[in-house]
């Protein structure tokens, strides 16, 4: 079945983990509001799906190997309890939407995603560290734009990959795993 979230969980969730074992979890249509605590962490069992419905979400961080629909102009902040984490599953939709990756942990992104939307890497605060790993070379869309643009951030690369553009900024890094090569056009901004 599908949970239909239009109102939001409130903060005493905060820094829990929303485990979904079965079904599908959605968001309201339109919501002005994030509908889960920040920190929350989503753990997707194989088979349940979590759709953003169009909306922008931020959450803690992502595992499991369950599916993520960006839906349209649908956003996923993630990265804010600073943990890393492994995702297999998929990530779909995000035509204009996007993913955003902060925090000081490394979400690692191991399925095969074709959300179409950009994704950043960043931190936050005072921070430094932290990234976005991918693995099995179809962790992004080929023609996906990234931007890596925190300090000391890390965009790690462990099997071949192809994605439309990378831009880096000042202070970040890029890491091939051994024998992996990106493919990419590459700006210094």
């Amino acid at each position: 079945g599908t949970l239909v979230l239009n109102s939001p969980m409130g903060a005493a969730a905060g820094n829990k983990t929303l485990a979904l074992t079965a079904g599908t979890v959605q968001l309201g249509a339109s919501s002005p509001v994030s509908q889960l605590p920040d920190n929350v962490r989503l753990d997707l069992a194989g088979g349940t799906t979590f759709d953003l419905n169009g909306n922008s979400e931020s959450v803690g961080s992502i595992s499991g190997s369950g599916g993520l629909n960006l839906s349209g102009t649908g956003s996923l902040l993630l990265g804010l309890d600073n943990t890393s984490a492994t995702f297999s599953g998929n990530i779909t939709g995000g035509s204009s939407g996007g993913l955003t990756k902060l925090g000081s942990g490394v979400q690692t992104l191991s399925g095969t995603n074709s959300f179409t939307g950009t994704v950043l890497i960043r931190n936050y605060g005072f921070q430094s560290g932290g990234g976005l790993e991918i693995e099995n070379g179809a962790a992004l869309i080929d023609t996906v734009a990234l931007r890596n643009a925190g300090c000391g951030t890390i965009f790690s690369v462990l099997d071949s990959e192809t994605i439309g553009a990378l831009t880096g900024t000042q202070n970040t890094v890029v890491n091939l795993g051994t024998g992996a090569t990106l493919t990419t056009s590459y700006t210094n901004a």
